[in-house]
């Protein structure tokens, strides 16, 4: 279910709006806009999204092991760094 506050800006008394959905078992999502129905029609998407099951962007997250980024990591990142003369990098190769 989603939820909108006015929020007003103490120090220039702008107006502005939060939209906060919540679903059980998930991660509060929220975001701020200039307008009330901006901020509806946020809500509604995210919440449609929701229901349909293509919102979790860190579902992909818990399915990388850590193993497999700590290869990507290596084949990648210290790829670029390696030199063949220092013997010390093929202990740490193991």
């Amino acid at each position: 279910m989603a939820s909108i506050q006015r929020i007003v800006s103490p120090l220039t008394n702008a107006v502005s709006y939060r939209a906060q959905v919540r679903v059980k078992g998930r991660p509060a999502q929220s975001e701020t806009f200039p307008n009330r129905k901006e901020a509806q029609q946020w809500a509604q998407s995210i919440e449609t999204a929701i229901r349909e099951g293509r919102h979790f962007p860190h579902a992909a997250a818990r399915r990388t092991s850590f193993d497999a980024l700590a290869k990507d990591y290596t084949e990648t990142v210290l790829a670029e760094f390696e030199q063949p003369n220092r013997p010390f990098q093929a202990a740490f190769r193991a």
